[in-house]
């Protein structure tokens, strides 16, 4: 993943037979800041800051395999907002994107 200055992230694959290719990109309202890719296992999570205080509230996601995880791209943008997207495994697509 790569934020750019275009008010972009893109995508690249690490594939060495196709190394850096762009498979998808995602236009967003501010300069990206920070990325981070986090693996929930089964459960969505939500970070909260209320009066100073954090507040991690977690809900089981409605997948019933075990071992089954999903895989959520972390934008920190320039003006304060951020954004979770949701990383397709296969194809590297991104997808039902939340602001908050």
């Amino acid at each position: 993943m790569v934020g750019g200055y275009d008010n972009t992230v893109r995508v690249l694959t690490l594939d060495p037979s196709n190394l850096m290719h762009q498979l998808t990109v995602q236009a967003v309202p501010a300069q990206p800041s920070s990325l981070q890719l986090v693996s929930l296992a089964g459960f969505v999570c939500f970070v909260s800051m209320m009066n100073l205080r954090t507040l991690l509230l977690c809900m089981h996601s409605g997948s019933s395999e075990r071992g089954s995880y999903d895989l959520y791209l972390f934008v920190g943008l320039a003006n304060g907002v951020m954004i979770r997207s949701r990383l397709g495994e296969a194809d590297g697509t991104l997808s039902d994107a939340r602001k908050r």
